[in-house]
């Protein structure tokens, strides 16, 4: 029996552990995974022993609620990696966790494949030094981060994007809105706050406002809330007090809303890539506490901060961050997209991002690389 123990801590870290192991379970079917992660993986298979993924947060002030519990799951991994000896450690972004666990990985002698690389060529570089030092491979996903890794010495491999995979088989704009049974001949715009219960209530009320503007600017303009897994109806709830009946409010089924949209208001994140492969266009916000953004603007290395932006070397969607996370902004770049015919540009722009991320079958070379470890291992 193989053991491999996986750590994910976040929504999008969960959905790709959940297809990299069903990968791994056809090459090897006499497996036992084991980890971090959430319900995806769970139905995929893992034993997932501690769930962190509904605390998941962005940002020092943020995230400092969730810390004694992630201390005390922390020290749980540890005994477990002591006591097991896997035949690897698979990490998926996640650092603050995953980078000093790969440390404890390392002394034992325990293969480490990082799979989703953490954003250290944005922002807190000197963390490619731990990553040097611990981690065997890095299985990357954009082509640029190859270049990074190779560059600080440590062995990368691009292997392509995954969700151009799991994008595949979303249904089609007008499928999409006949399943959501959205009027049709009406603008759609999407509203999509993050997976993350602090970004739905850092984010979500200034979508709200915003959207209240275009309403009164834009004829017949239908708004659609996209929902994650951790954001429950009564989560949502208390930010509707006042809000007009036509919000449509979809949870679970992220893709469909936004295939269906003409437009998104969405949380910078892994949100702004999938709607780059579903070739919707955006525009990209977010917003943290104030000691975090202090902290933060000081550490990034990079100009933009929406991915789709990273990866194309300019400006291609519009984003407004922190003090330009307005809903007077988002509104006046939403009415400017619509008005001035931008949106067919933006779609075309956001092509030429997408034929970056590789051709499909990420998930596929993933495993292949990892069986590849172990078996030298």
């Amino acid at each position: 029996m193989t053991k491999l123990l996986i750590v994910a801590g976040e929504a999008s870290g969960d959905l790709h552990g959940a297809h990299l192991a069903r990968a791994l379970y056809r090459r090897l079917p006499d497996a036992a995974l084991y980890g971090v992660g959430g319900p995806l993986m769970r139905q995929a298979g893992v034993d997932v022993l501690h769930d962190v993924t509904e605390h998941a947060a962005v940002g020092f002030v943020e995230a400092s609620a969730a810390l004694p519990r992630l201390i005390a799951v922390y020290r749980s991994m540890v005994r477990r990696l002591k006591r097991d000896r896997p035949a690897a450690v698979i990490l998926i972004d996640h650092p603050e966790f995953n980078l000093r666990f790969a440390r404890h990985a390392h002394r034992l002698g325990v293969p480490v494949i990082y799979y989703i690389s953490p954003q250290v060529w944005a922002w807190r570089t000197w963390r490619v030094r731990q990553v040097a030092r611990y981690v065997s491979e890095m299985l990357v996903i954009f082509p640029f981060e190859q270049d990074f890794y190779e560059r600080h010495g440590v062995r990368a491999i691009f292997v392509g994007h995954p969700l151009l995979d799991m994008l595949g088989e979303v249904p089609s704009r007008e499928q999409a809105r006949a399943d959501l049974k959205l009027p049709a001949g009406r603008p759609i715009i999407g509203l999509l706050p993050g997976s993350r219960l602090s970004e739905l209530d850092r984010l979500f009320p200034i979508m709200l406002a915003a959207a209240e503007r275009l309403r009164r600017e834009l004829k017949d303009v239908q708004f659609v809330l996209g929902c994650g897994p951790a954001i429950s109806a009564e989560r949502v709830s208390p930010h509707l007090k006042g809000e007009p009946g036509d919000l449509l409010e979809v949870h679970n089924d992220s893709y469909r809303v936004m295939r269906a949209s003409d437009l998104l208001l969405v949380a910078s994140g892994t949100a702004t890539v999938e709607a780059a492969i579903l070739n919707v266009p955006m525009v990209v916000t977010y917003k943290v506490a104030r000691l975090t953004w202090t902290l933060f603007s000081r550490l990034m290395k990079v100009e933009n901060y929406a991915m789709v932006n990273i990866i194309a070397g300019r400006r291609v969607v519009p984003e407004l961050i922190q003090r330009d996370a307005t809903p007077e902004r988002l509104a006046q770049e939403a009415l400017a997209l619509f008005r001035n015919g931008r949106l067919d540009q933006m779609r075309q722009d956001l092509r030429s991002v997408v034929a970056q991320f590789g051709p499909p079958g990420a998930t596929e070379r993933a495993a292949d690389e990892i069986v590849r470890v172990v078996s030298e291992k």
